[in-house]
């Protein structure tokens, strides 16, 4: 059992290598919930479908991206949704101010100890 979200067909791609002696394929991103064994067994029986070249089940995380990705050449620039700030201003950052530098400074050099079998004179 499972419950179905959403499907988006992402359409007919160009695909990075040729699959089965296939050129192109269509894509299509389905989000869905399922069990564990639900899934194993949709996964079966998309590689015995001779339709489908390639699957893959990922899990998905809140709040990311599950449309298809836009072609650099046909995505519209957009204005910025809010003014730029001046360039005298400091950016934002995640790190807080007391946190402790990413590099750890270098200490200083400890005596050479003595070896085993070695006498001071």
């Amino acid at each position: 059992g499972g419950a179905w979200h959403s499907h988006d067909a992402w359409g007919r791609r160009r695909l990075a290598y040729p699959i089965a002696h296939k050129e192109e394929g269509v894509y299509h991103l389905v989000v869905f919930d399922s069990e564990a064994a639900t899934l194993d067994e949709m996964s079966r029986v998309l590689k015995i479908d001779d339709a489908v070249l390639r699957h893959l089940a990922t899990r998905h995380i809140a709040g990311s991206r599950t449309s298809a990705p836009r072609d650099e050449a046909a995505a519209p620039v957009a204005a910025p949704a809010e003014p730029t700030q001046p360039e005298t201003a400091q950016p934002e950052t995640a790190v807080s101010e007391s946190a402790e530098p990413e590099y750890a400074a270098p200490e200083e050099e400890a005596a050479p100890e003595e070896q085993p079998g070695e006498e001071e004179e």
